[in-house]
């Protein structure tokens, strides 16, 4: 077994566990965690000094994953956003099922700001996770976003239970963030993605 599958492997466990994670994806290097796991989930707003009224990006591995946790979308949002954009460093905004996911992942809000990885590692670590994954950017609150794991700061590595050695792919730029929950759609945040739409 070559490093990268011995530490997507370590990934897998330590996330199964509800350990938090420092994790590449194919935007910035995250602070990771299960959806389930509201314990890890108030460990990342500590290390990252970070207010729990705002919300939280959640990775999943496919549609199907998606479909679990969001209260519907329309044709228009699966044809002309997800089906052309994802997987992709696109975030988007839906309804989600406030019964299934903490008020600290939505910021208290009804809605879920989801992205599918475009990296097949990782969709397929969080496949074998078995739920959707947290990630919120490795930084303090406020501070610059870490595209290498030479930026992240020591303090947020010495409070992780793991850290993925080596990046996916070497990205420079966040998603870009559409809101889908109105009509029409708003572009919350410029991103790696430009949008057609």
């Amino acid at each position: 077994m070559d490093d990268m599958n011995e530490s997507c492997e370590q990934a897998i466990t330590m996330l199964k566990e509800g350990n938090v994670v420092l994790l590449p994806t194919d935007t910035a290097y995250g602070l990771s965690c299960r959806i389930d796991s509201p314990d890890s989930i108030n460990r990342i707003l500590d290390i990252k000094k970070r207010d729990a009224a705002q919300s939280m990006i959640v990775l999943v591995s496919d549609k199907e994953m998606l479909q679990k946790y969001v209260t519907g979308f329309s044709e228009d949002v699966e044809r002309k956003i997800l089906d052309r954009y994802w997987p992709g460093m696109l975030t988007v905004i839906l309804p989600c099922r406030t019964d299934l996911v903490s008020p600290l992942v939505r910021g208290e809000r009804a809605t879920l700001a989801l992205r599918m990885p475009a990296v097949s590692e990782l969709r397929e670590i969080i496949m074998r996770v078995g739920v959707p994954i947290v990630s919120t950017s490795a930084n303090l609150h406020g501070e610059k976003t870490p595209f290498e794991l030479s930026d992240v700061d020591a303090r947020i590595k010495e409070q992780v239970d793991y850290i993925f050695p080596e990046a996916f792919t070497h990205a420079s730029a966040s998603s870009t963030i559409l809101d889908c929950t109105q009509s029409p759609w708003r572009i919350l945040r410029e991103g790696a993605v430009q949008l057609d739409i």
